[in-house]
């Protein structure tokens, strides 16, 4: 009898010594999501949420997964639990907006999207977009959930007097997605002002970076990227680097894999500084100091986010 237990017993001690699985996480939740398995997205998520109950980013995912799935009772009470746990986080108005309009629910659907609204945190253009909310256009009530010019005649809490302003030109564009104070670049003893449009162009992928003087808000010069460079993406004042007494641009395409110094006084391409690898998203940001210039590229656990403007605002604005 003991011959023939050993075996058992060591099977079951080499069974009890295997590592446990890992826990499910939200960031593979995240992926399952990326690579379109909702299914498997939802699996995962409905684990991190009974394990994290206060997890709001969890929940908001979950409720996307149900969307997709066309689950969309369960997709209405992930993200009103998302609302419960996380009432700062705006996001589920709209996102509820959208499932109650895929529910034949225009009534409900119109009270989600306004209050999405009201919180002025949302990106209210891409409803003119968004397929789910394509049967409520005829509705009267759609067009008040548009951005109207009025509603950025005031887009500042403190109080602020605005000197000059620019607006883009499409939308889209991402117009005044980096602005700087560049220097006095038109001798009118006026610092000017740099800014770009990573997404302006062909195919809204090559970017444009522009030079404004301040005091008369004409544009003194602008420079292109092609399909894909993404320029303007990184932007900043170089000083002064040729030695005119002018102060220059430099401006990065990660795209493209390089970062241009421009001569601040015409747009003259000076140098470009190129990739060793044009994956690298060499550019993703740039700097200047003194006579040097700076440009590199983020490493691959490296996040560079940022809040985007609003593509209906589409406009750079100088205060004081």
């Amino acid at each position: 009898m003991a011959r023939t237990a050993a075996p058992v017993l060591l099977c079951l001690l080499l069974q009890s010594a295997q590592p446990p699985a890992p826990e499910p996480t939200l960031a593979a939740g995240i992926a399952r999501m990326q690579a379109n398995d909702a299914a498997g997205a939802a699996r995962i998520l409905e684990e991190v949420t009974k394990r994290e109950p206060a997890n709001g980013r969890a929940w908001r995912n979950l409720g996307l997964a149900y969307q997709t799935l066309k689950d969309l009772d369960k997709s209405v009470a992930a993200y009103q639990h998302a609302l419960d746990v996380e009432p700062a986080v705006p996001a589920p108005l709209y996102s509820l907006g959208l499932v109650y309009a895929l529910k034949n629910d225009p009534d409900r659907a119109f009270a989600w999207l306004q209050r999405a609204k009201a919180t002025k945190k949302i990106d209210m253009t891409q409803a003119d977009v968004a397929p789910e909310l394509a049967p409520l256009k005829k509705d009267p009530r759609f067009a008040s959930l548009l951005p109207a010019r009025a509603d950025f005649d005031h887009p500042f809490v403190e109080d602020v007097r605005i000197i000059r302003e620019w607006d883009g030109e499409a939308a889209n564009d991402q117009f005044g997605w980096i602005a700087r104070n560049l220097g006095d670049v038109d001798g009118d003893h006026i610092a000017d002002v740099v800014t770009s449009a990573p997404t302006a162009g062909a195919g809204q992928t090559a970017g444009r970076i522009y030079v404004f003087s301040t005091k008369t808000g004409k544009r003194l010069w602008s420079a292109d990227g092609v399909e894909g460079d993404q320029l303007g993406t990184g932007i900043e004042a170089a000083g002064d680097t040729n030695k005119d007494g002018i102060p220059d641009v430099i401006a990065a395409a990660p795209g493209g894999g390089y970062a241009t110094i421009y001569s601040g006084s015409n747009g003259r391409v000076l140098r470009t500084l190129k990739a060793e690898n044009k994956n690298d998203m060499f550019g993703r940001h740039a700097d200047g100091a003194l006579s040097s210039v700076f440009a590199y590229a983020p490493t691959p656990g490296e996040e560079a986010e940022f809040e985007a403007f609003s593509r209906a605002l589409r406009r750079a604005t100088l205060v004081s």
